[in-house]
């Protein structure tokens, strides 16, 4: 596969919303093959492991598609 550089994610500009909505169901599909989001809640959880139990912890779900990864 050849790499792209400096090019422009569709989700970046303004898109037809059944663009956005096709685009976002392919990072779906993907996240559910590949275990994105399971691999993510687990490094989260690994990084969490090193707060103390007191203390709150706010994570920012920026540039994630969907925001569906914490929902």
């Amino acid at each position: 596969m050849r790499r792209v550089e400096n090019g422009v994610e569709i989700l970046d500009q303004p898109t037809p919303a059944a663009d956005r909505a096709a685009s976002l169901a392919d990072v779906a599909r993907l996240n559910a093959w590949f275990g994105g989001h399971a691999l993510t809640l687990r490094a989260v959880a690994r990084a969490l492991r090193y707060l103390p139990p007191d203390r709150p912890a706010r994570i920012l779900d920026a540039g994630a598609g969907g925001a569906a990864l914490f929902a």
